[in-house]
């Protein structure tokens, strides 16, 4: 939504400084997981505009940490072949629950991290990158989120959808696909019988479960956080453009 702030027009003066009023773009989709590094706000501020978050969903805590925690122990100590990222959202809860294990001391005795307040940006550690682990990611913000946390990504689609991730792992009814984009040599590596750990969002789209499961992988789907409509936001957004 682009337009001049409450009855201002773009050129109105500013009676702080003598010069006109920048141009203000109400950006209405969910806060990104790193504001102070958000790509769209710093793409406005180059083109000169004024770029002012009204997320109109919140996200939250999963409602029960346990799953993800556990994941988190499985994931550290080898349980799993590959773990998927589909929003970049998911990765400071992972990090969360990555952290909460290694100071639980229940964390396999190799698992390595750098831990301490703002070690990765926003998220608490940056771990050591367990030996032979995948990461695959969809879109190139999941991907940057995932970096920082140390799990550089193997396989990052070129079309930002689940549907650009199933197209990667081309041909979509093969029992033994090899992994395209994967840093491993061809073939190294199948969809039957991998292990694939899947933190995301409760409500979201349930298509990759399906294809990895028809596929024969083994995936484990374990709420990483929530979102719910933030009706303060929206009014405030009303308010905003009237």
């Amino acid at each position: 939504m682009v337009g001049p702030a409450r009855g201002m027009s773009p050129a109105a003066p500013d009676s702080g400084s003598g010069g006109a009023r920048p141009f203000r773009v109400g950006v209405a989709r969910p806060a990104p997981w790193d504001e102070a590094a958000d790509p769209l706000l710093k793409k406005l501020e180059a083109a000169g505009l004024v770029g002012v978050s009204f997320p109109l969903t919140r996200t939250l805590p999963a409602g029960d940490p346990g799953p993800l925690r556990r994941g988190a122990r499985a994931l550290l100590g080898g349980g799993f072949d590959v773990v998927l990222l589909t929003s970049p959202r998911a990765v400071p809860p992972l990090a969360s629950a990555l952290a909460w294990v290694l100071a639980d001391g229940a964390a396999a005795p190799e698992a390595k991290a750098e831990r301490g307040e703002g070690v990765s940006g926003a998220l608490p550690l940056r771990l050591e990158k367990p030996s032979g682990l995948r990461v695959w990611a969809v879109g190139p913000e999941s991907a940057r989120a995932a970096a920082a946390l140390g799990l550089t990504p193997d396989l990052v689609p070129e079309e930002f959808s689940a549907d650009g991730l199933l197209e990667a792992l081309d041909p979509p009814s093969a029992d033994s696909r090899p992994i395209a984009g994967s840093r491993s040599a061809p073939g190294a590596l199948s969809l039957a019988g991998l292990r694939v750990f899947f933190p995301r969002a409760a409500s979201a789209r349930d298509l990759l479960l399906h294809e990895l499961v028809s596929a024969g992988s083994q995936v484990t789907l374990v709420e990483a956080y929530r979102t719910e409509p933030d009706a303060a936001q929206g009014a405030e957004l009303v308010q905003a453009v009237l």
